[in-house]
């Protein structure tokens, strides 16, 4: 969980209006409303392109 408005928060919990307290942390509980497929992973080969990408010159050699 990112991000959240922290007056609507306040509001939730009944702490609005309260200028000495702030939000630090949230703690999701419960079950989704929805349930959510898992999108999986990205298949690797349009972004690993290996060693030789970052390593030309190979392990140890100097680039020149």
């Amino acid at each position: 969980m990112n991000g959240w408005d922290e007056g609507e928060v306040k509001k939730a919990i009944g702490a609005d209006g309260r200028e000495d307290l702030h939000v630090a942390l949230l703690v999701p509980l419960g079950y989704p409303a929805e349930s959510r497929l898992h999108p999986g992973r990205r298949d690797r080969a349009p972004t690993h392109q290996g060693a030789d990408a970052v390593l030309p010159a190979g392990w140890g050699q100097v680039l020149g």
